[in-house]
């Protein structure tokens, strides 16, 4: 079986909400929306799940609890994605693999363990 050759192109696209709304993040991928990241996929360290693919954002974006966030495939996401599931990051067709249908990491209210607030989104969606 022939593999294919890993892209160092492919990317995770992510926008961080806080309890007050839409983070701006440290390194945004277009100018004009400070809102939406992008991490590299072969920096994500394996084993590639749900966590690590949190883990790594959260080192992006100096947020240091790591387990008091959530992750969605997108803001429109009613549940959010166990930390336990197998992520294929290197796929196209893998959550947050465009800009337009980026992952939401939600940052849980401190002291909270459950489901997260309700998101308020502070920025135009593209």
């Amino acid at each position: 079986m022939l593999r294919q050759p890993l892209s160092i192109s492919q990317s995770v696209y992510y926008r961080v909400y806080s309890p007050v709304g839409g983070v701006e993040v440290k390194n945004p991928e277009f100018p004009d929306d400070p809102y939406l990241g992008r991490a590299l996929a072969i920096r994500v360290t394996p084993p590639h799940t749900i966590a690590s693919v949190k883990r790594h954002i959260c080192g992006r974006e100096d947020i240091a609890d790591h387990k008091n966030t959530r992750l969605f495939n997108n803001i429109l996401s009613h549940t959010p994605l166990d930390d336990s599931k197998p992520v294929h990051i290197f796929d196209h067709a893998e959550i947050g693999s465009t800009s337009g249908d980026p992952v939401a990491l939600v940052m849980l209210e401190p002291g909270s363990t459950g489901y997260p607030y309700k998101l308020k989104a502070n920025f135009d969606s593209k």
